[in-house]
């Protein structure tokens, strides 16, 4: 999602939330259909835009996020149809973005510090056999 500029400062315009700031944003360009993923692709402004087509999105996310200018590169033309596949299949799927991998809920693993013993019996070993 877009953040949301502040037209007097040119910086994006933050809030609190739980004392920890935030980046408002805009409206998103992938309609999130919570439950039923099938055709999220089709409803996204997102996809419309990637594939120059009028398919589904809402009126309101067309006027949040027009047509890009005519100088702007043709998207549709830019990908194969593997790729636009690969789009609309990471679309379909929910296309989760988590950007608070501290959270509770958050399936991005944490990484675990790595001890010295640790290093030198398993790391360091493999380091001088490829160097």
């Amino acid at each position: 999602m877009i953040p949301v500029i502040d037209s007097a400062t040119g910086q994006p315009v933050t809030r609190l939330e739980d004392g920890v700031p935030v980046i408002v944003r805009n409206a998103p360009l992938v309609e999130n259909m919570a439950g039923n993923a099938l055709g999220m692709t089709r409803a996204s402004r997102l996809g419309e835009i990637m594939f120059g087509e009028l398919l589904k999105a809402s009126a309101g996310a067309r006027t949040a996020h027009p047509n890009p200018p005519a100088t702007a590169p043709d998207h549709s033309t830019l990908l194969n149809l593997a790729e636009k596949r690969l789009i609309t299949s990471g679309m379909d799927l929910g296309g989760q973005y988590f950007n608070n991998v501290s959270a509770s809920s958050s399936p991005v693993r944490t990484a675990t510090a790595l001890s010295r013993t640790a290093f030198d019996a398993n790391v360091y070993p493999v380091i001088q056999a490829t160097a």
